[in-house]
């Protein structure tokens, strides 16, 4: 199911008027491919699935909590991934175990918007994970009128562990893509 269903009419927060949609990444799954396997997210059953590239067989499936939009991001051993729960997740790569999941408003109560039928954060990580070094980097919005947090973190452990590290929390703007 795609994040937005239809090409949007509008944009009320920008005041525009018939334009093409920006939103079009959920049609196809986008594979990495990392040694002999092939991996790729699902926005349809909210997974991440790791196959084994010679023979189509499935070596393990990784289901998150909403929505995984954007293709995970490889790095020492490990894959990175946000989804619509308004988590940004780590997995082994070899086995699609939890190392490890990040959302900058986990310590606030739960807060969601309906979107195709299905709870949403308001924060969903639609950025996609990039890893430099060190450091992962992702932004979790939606609304342009609600809060917008981008994040740098230890990618070995989801921390802030020093300066280099934080959550940035941006008024009218969104994150996405």
């Amino acid at each position: 199911l795609p994040a937005w269903g239809q090409p949007a009419k509008g944009d009320a927060f920008s005041n525009l008027k018939d334009f093409a949609s920006m939103r079009n990444y959920d049609p196809a799954f986008h594979p990495i491919v990392v040694g002999d396997a092939v991996i790729f997210a699902s926005n349809v059953d909210d997974s991440v699935r790791c196959l084994i590239a010679a023979s189509g067989e499935t070596r393990w499936t990784f289901i998150a909590g909403g929505p995984v939009r954007i293709a995970p991001a490889f790095a020492d051993g490990k894959l990175y991934f946000g989804a619509d729960d308004g988590f940004a997740y780590c997995v082994s790569a070899d086995t699609g175990k939890l190392v490890g999941k990040f959302s900058p408003t986990a310590d606030q109560p739960p807060r969601y918007v309906v979107n195709n039928g299905r709870l949403i954060s308001y924060w969903p990580c639609r950025t996609g994970v990039l890893v430099d070094g060190p450091t992962a980097y992702f932004g979790c919005s939606l609304l342009p009128w609600r809060s917008s947090y981008l994040c740098a973190l230890d990618a070995e452990t989801g921390k802030i562990l020093n300066k280099q590290h934080y959550v940035q929390q941006f008024s009218t703007m969104t994150l996405e893509g």
